[in-house]
């Protein structure tokens, strides 16, 4: 075939469709062929639409290009429009009756339907039909043949077709290992480059199946690791190779997560539009606990493909633990209607049914699921993890499991997870026995496996038992004397409380397993370390952060604790079918009676704020999914409040119908209208008033920058919009970005009343930023004279007064400041800075006023309670004190500095108990710097308490500690001690 010169090729382009009918066959041949070469690279790129117009401006000047007729339909597969596809290959055969390569693209369409037995002939008719050696064609056909007995369960029949793949290896390593050493020379050619890519993706795979099949066959995947390697090499868009690769991972699991994020980037540098490849790095992404970010990216690959039934499965799977019931079942049945046979859908179908307490339901799902495929034990696997995160129940969710591993006993996965879900019943013996066994099959890096052992190991070898009436806790035993003294008494506290009033009482006893390290506890919990959490409950086991597992002043452990307690009465009450929201915020809300600040934390009121003022409360139908996002601290806070606004509409006794309801498997919508008499559209309305009133003195400028999208095209619509342009300049300003501020800004002062609070504000808000103090300074005139009121214009006139030595204005500056936003505990504060003002003024009772104030705000903060523990005593306030060092302590157990002064307080006023506790703390937590006279001294002191407690053979103990140090300063309070003890008084 003579080529034309490209000058001729360009202009023959750009004439009309009748001048292209007139061309010579030999010239429109070319024109055909670079059309096909464009139609490729347009594929490369994603853009398939453009590609399949590329194709078929081929098969204009050619019909029977064979190239351009597999391109349309590649096209069309892209997208999912398998249909088009398949008449592509129809009409492929007019022209090529029986094609081969059309045979296997057919074959790949009949897998996408679940047609497994269509796939499995046509594929063997492209192997009759085939010659000897590696062809393309024949390659790919044994692909699909594998793959199509494999859905059917016939993993050895499966098994002996990639045996061929094995045995070609065998012969062509060397030449395939020179290939990719000439990598560089060879992508030169891409005629010769690709198909060898090619060649080496279609190994790659094959080795990938075998070791699916072939659970103890895994030193196969580095020869695919290293085979894809080579492909991209020699191809670096060879995307097929590039998903094999996120697959090949996944089956490694050490490094999936990491490489599928890697491919996913590399791939959106080129392509962005790979349905497949979202789906993979969703499947591995998932194995992380990412779900939200998993369904994030099965979401994309439906916009693109909207057939993709594994795409499907994974955003129902998210639905279903997210407690979206009736979206989760749109999208089982849009793929069913699809692929009547996938079994992903089919077995989350089954588990919909069982979640909703039809059994029955459940049985004839998967029995249906087995009929397709004997060996798909990985379906009750599937259904133990969705019922064991949705419900918490693991008591179900280990007989699950155990019925697949019946089936499928090589599943190294299921026995991973078995373990797991033992664990979480607290049965750590038998959970170390199936993670043993998952590790026997696969004896590889299995990191949510090796750290939920080691952990095991840990509590089971390591940690001390300690048993109450009603629970039975594990500690440290470096932390046993000392938290071992708080925690028990805590826990009973809770039971008795919630027990009553909820009446309910839970199996006992529960198990309650307390870290010294942040990570072991998220290890335990999760089987990762670094979760951002502070306890978890499971049922029948707690586990949690100790005092020591985080820095100072970031949690409160009592509170931590008494919120998982409330889990066991509401995941126990309901049967595990709880919402997540529902027993979220009904645990925040039992943080309550412990948290002096609860529901004033600054952050999350201010989102809160936000999101009432640019329409974006969440939706209580769609709650739950708000905690698996990047928004989750957030979601309890609102499920704190929802829970509150429930309770006060309804009582105690609506929200325990409620978890009776749930334990009866209703729909949330009729469980609102029987337990608080509301629609949820009801509540969504009613809540969004609560919050209104809520919000209303809050005196800030919302944070439009998540509204502004939908700003700009509401101002679009209506340029003259002044109250739009504003917000909009509020979001640039907010971004840091000024001109584009000023520019809106200037927008709306067209538009605007030149009194406009917000707009002045705003105005003073960037002269400041400018460092523009005098025209800031005129403009906050300007804006309270309009009748304006917000915290930032108070505090900044108030440092502009203070300045000037106007003491009257600044305090009164400050005080309103407070009142426009109360919540802000850090840094220079109205509280800061009153106190500040109070002490100079020698006005003490103000100035305690002030610490206290702040104190109850700043929930978390141990040592801004010491110090208003110490204002109190000065103003023998003795009964506030000794209730702010309990604050202390229910924040930290292993402050000597608040023991010491509970100790002191304690003993002043007689209360042995709090005495003893604190006594035995300061002498367990003695600085490795403390010398003999000072140890000598804290044993003494306990021994003094002791004695006066009616404790005298701990008194006698404690008094032989002190003798064994150097007690010579203290022999006058040693002897009165041992002539009391004596003499028994």
């Amino acid at each position: 075939m003579r080529i034309l010169p490209l000058l001729l090729l360009l202009l023959l382009m750009r004439t009309t469709s009748a001048q292209d009918e007139e061309l010579p066959p030999d010239e429109a041949a070319d024109m055909a062929d670079l059309y096909v070469e464009r139609g490729e690279d347009s594929l490369r790129l994603g853009s398939y639409e453009e590609a399949r117009l590329r194709f078929e401006k081929a098969l204009e000047r050619v019909p029977d290009n064979k190239e351009a007729r597999l391109g349309v339909a590649r096209a069309h597969f892209a997208i999912g429009e398998y249909k088009k596809a398949t008449e592509q290959i129809q009409k492929l055969y007019e022209h090529h009756a029986g094609d081969r390569d059309g045979k296997v693209f057919e074959a790949r369409i009949a897998l996408r339907y679940g047609h497994a037995a269509t796939a499995r002939d046509l594929a063997r008719t492209v192997l009759k039909g085939g010659g000897e050696g590696p062809d393309p064609a024949g390659l790919a056909a044994r692909l699909v043949l594998a793959e199509a007995l494999a859905e059917h369960g016939k993993r050895d029949d499966a098994r002996d077709v990639l045996d061929y793949f094995v045995k070609l290896f065998e012969q062509r390593h060397g030449l395939l290992a020179d290939r990719a050493f000439h990598a560089d020379k060879l992508r030169r050619t891409p005629h010769r480059a690709r198909p060898m890519s090619i060649e080496m993706t279609q190994i790659a795979r094959a080795f990938r199946m075998y070791v699916e099949l072939s659970p103890l066959d895994y030193a196969m995947a580095d020869n695919a690791i290293e085979l894809v390697g080579y492909a991209r090499e020699l191809d670096p868009s060879n995307w097929e190779a590039l998903t094999e690769f996120v697959r090949i991972f996944r089956v490694e699991k050490e490094r999936s997560m990491a490489k599928a994020r890697w491919a996913r980037d590399k791939a959106a540098e080129q392509n962005p539009e790979l349905a497949d490849l979202y789906v993979e790095v969703a499947k591995s992404v998932a194995l992380g606990f990412n779900e939200a970010e998993a369904k994030s990216l099965a979401a994309t690959a439906l916009r693109i493909n909207p057939n993709h039934c594994d795409a499907r499965a994974i955003v129902a799977r998210v639905l279903l633990t997210d407690n979206e019931y009736g979206a989760a079942e749109n999208h089982i049945e849009k793929g069913l209607e699809f692929n009547s046979r996938h079994k992903e859908l089919l077995t989350l179908k089954a588990t919909l049914d069982l979640l909703l307490g039809d059994k029955e339901g459940f049985e004839a799902g998967m029995k249906k699921v087995l009929e397709i495929d004997p060996t798909f034990g990985e379906g009750f696997h599937l259904a133990g993890l969705i019922v064991a995160s949705r419900q918490r129940r693991f008591d179900r969710a280990v007989d699950l499991v155990r019925r697949g591993l019946k089936i499928d006993p090589l599943n190294s996965d299921a026995h991973a997870s078995l373990g797991i879900f033992l664990a979480n019943q607290g049965r750590a013996e038998d959970a170390v026995t199936a993670l043993a066994e998952s590790r026997k099959i696969f004896p590889f890096a299995h990191p949510v496996r090796e750290n939920f052992k080691t952990v095991l190991d840990y509590v089971t070898g390591e940690m001390v038992e300690l048993k109450t009436e009603h629970f039975t806790i594990r500690f440290d035993p470096s932390e046993f004397d000392i938290h071992g003294a708080f925690l028990p008494r805590l826990l009973e506290e809770c039971w008795a409380d919630m027990v009553k009033r909820y009446e309910f009482t839970p199996r006992r006893p529960i198990l309650v397993e307390c870290f010294r390290k942040a990570d072991d506890f998220s290890v335990r919990t999760l089987g990762i370390p670094g979760i951002p959490a502070l306890g978890a409950c499971f049922g029948g086991l707690i586990t949690l952060d100790s005092p020591q597992a985080l820095p100072r002043n970031s949690f409160s452990w009592a509170g931590t604790a008494r919120h998982e307690f409330a889990h066991v009465i509401s995941l126990q009450l309901s049967g595990g079918q709880v919402p997540r929201w529902f027993t979220e915020g009904l645990s925040v809300l039992e943080e309550q009676p412990l948290d002096p600040g609860w529901g004033q934390n600054e952050m999350f009121e201010r989102e809160l704020f936000n999101d009432y003022h640019t329409d974006n409360l969440p939706k209580i139908a769609t709650f739950d999914a708000m905690f698996r996002s990047s928004r989750v601290a957030y979601a309890y806070h609102v499920g704190g409040l929802m829970l509150e606004f429930l309770r006060n509409r309804s009582g105690e006794k609506g929200i325990v119908s409620a978890l009776r309801l749930y334990g009866k498997d209703r729909p949330m919508r009729e469980v609102f209208k029987k337990s608080f008499d509301l629609d949820l559209e009801q509540f969504d309305e009613l809540f969004g008033a609560h919050i209104q009133k809520r919000v209303a003195n809050y005196r800030i400028v919302p944070d439009y920058r998540r509204a502004r999208g939908a700003l700009i095209k509401t101002l679009a619509k209506n340029p003259a919009d002044g109250e739009t342009a504003l917000k909009l300049a509020w979001a640039y300003f907010r971004g840091g970005r000024n001109i584009d501020a000023g520019a809106y800004l200037d927008r709306a002062r067209n538009v605007l009343p030149k009194n406009n609070t917000h707009m002045l504000l705003l105005q003073a808000r960037l002269a400041q930023r400018a460092g523009r103090a005098e025209p800031t300074r005129k403009l906050l005139q300007m804006f309270f004279d309009a009748g304006g009121d917000a915290y930032w214009a108070h505090m900044q006139m108030a440092a502009f007064l203070k300045a000037d030595g106007e003491t009257a204005g600044y305090v009164d500056r400050l005080k309103k400041a407070k009142a426009a936003w109360p919540l802000g505990v850090k840094g220079n504060t109205p509280y800061t800075l009153l106190r500040r003002y109070y002490i100079e003024a020698q006005m003490a009772p103000e100035a305690l006023a002030e610490l206290a104030a702040q104190t109850r705000i700043a929930s978390t903060n141990i040592d801004i309670r010491l110090k208003l523990a110490r204002e109190y005593r000065i103003m023998d306030q003795h009964d506030n004190a000794l209730a702010t060092l309990d604050e202390a302590l229910n924040l930290h157990t292993f402050d000597r500095r608040a023991h010491s002064a509970m100790f002191e307080l304690a003993r002043e006023k007689k209360l042995w108990d709090r005495a003893l506790r604190s006594g035995r703390a300061l002498v367990r937590l003695l600085p490795d710097e403390a010398d003999e006279n000072d140890e000598a001294a804290a044993w003494l002191d306990l021994a003094e308490v002791a004695h006066d407690a009616g404790k005298r053979e701990e008194a006698l103990k404690a008094l032989a500690e002190t003798e064994k140090r150097n007690s010579d300063p203290l022999e006058k309070r040693v002897d009165e001690l041992k002539k009391k003890l004596d003499s028994g008084q």
